[in-house]
């Protein structure tokens, strides 16, 4: 992770559909690497810890399919 910044013109919806299952959107605003994953909590309302500490929020209406999500990512790891 090297904090390099891309703009592009597509949306986040065009993104996941384009990027293979190793990415997963747990919020309305954010899409994420599963590789990059530390950890993850349900408190305050859910977040995943990114390798690089960033705490990110997950929705909660996401919650239970991206622990479902990861949980499968890993066995297949």
């Amino acid at each position: 992770m090297d904090n390099t910044k891309l703009y592009i013109s597509k949306s986040l919806k065009d993104l996941q559909e384009a990027l293979d299952n190793s990415f997963y959107r747990i919020h309305k605003s954010y899409l994420i690497n599963l590789e990059h994953i530390q950890g993850y909590t349900g408190f305050e309302g859910g977040q995943v810890i990114l390798k690089n500490n960033l705490k990110l929020p997950i929705s909660r209406r996401n919650m239970s399919n991206f622990i479902v999500t990861l949980k499968n990512f890993i066995t297949t790891v």
